[in-house]
């Protein structure tokens, strides 16, 4: 190997490395907070969907009044509510100091709204609280919603990802329905 092949593959070397740290520094002045913010956010997401698929599965079939295997559907809500713990831990007020960590303090409002809903299915008489469980399904998305905090993701996801997610770009249904649908003009706004 002669001199200038090492020189060129040390010079390749340095600039490969150069442009590794100024990508490391551009990806955390411009949207590493971001990044893992989102990440966070996709692994609450998918415990949300998947809890919000269990509570609804359990609500029609209690509506149904048809013979189907709760105490699957209960293991499979307990089992979220445990996930949960994870996303909303208990406020630590001093309360069961004797409890393993995870249960020490407050239950948060989501899981609380979580815990009453399985109480109730695994009730008989859970049909004729339908409107209960309704109430603590929506007092769960709400504790969701608070958290994820989607209006001000939005803009963030806007500011980093350069898509204007802005009322200006806002479609209404009648505008769509009114549209040519050969014509891509209506998403080009």
């Amino acid at each position: 190997m002669d001199i200038t092949q090492i020189i060129c593959d040390v010079v390749l070397a340095v600039m490969a490395l150069a442009s590794v740290i100024i990508s490391i520094i551009a990806i955390c002045k411009s949207g590493r907070k971001f990044e893992l913010t989102h990440a966070e956010r996709e692994s609450l997401m998918k415990w949300y969907s998947e809890t919000m698929d269990c509570l609804m599965a359990l609500k029609i079939r209690i509506s149904l009044e048809e013979p189907f295997d709760k105490a699957s559907y209960l293991s499979k809500l307990s089992s979220l509510i445990e996930q949960g713990r994870f996303f909303f831990p208990n406020e630590l007020e001093g309360t069961g100091a004797g409890k393993p960590s995870a249960y020490r303090g407050m239950r948060d409002q989501a899981l609380d709204a979580l815990v009453f809903f399985f109480q109730i299915c695994e009730n008989e008489d859970a049909k004729a609280r339908i409107k209960y469980l309704d109430n603590l399904e929506r007092k769960f998305t709400s504790r969701v919603f608070d958290k994820l905090n989607p209006r001000e993701y939005n803009k963030q996801m806007g500011k980093n990802t350069f898509l204007g997610l802005g009322s200006e770009n806002k479609a209404t249904l009648d505008k769509f329905l009114q549209s040519d649908p050969s014509n891509d003009e209506f998403w080009l706004d």
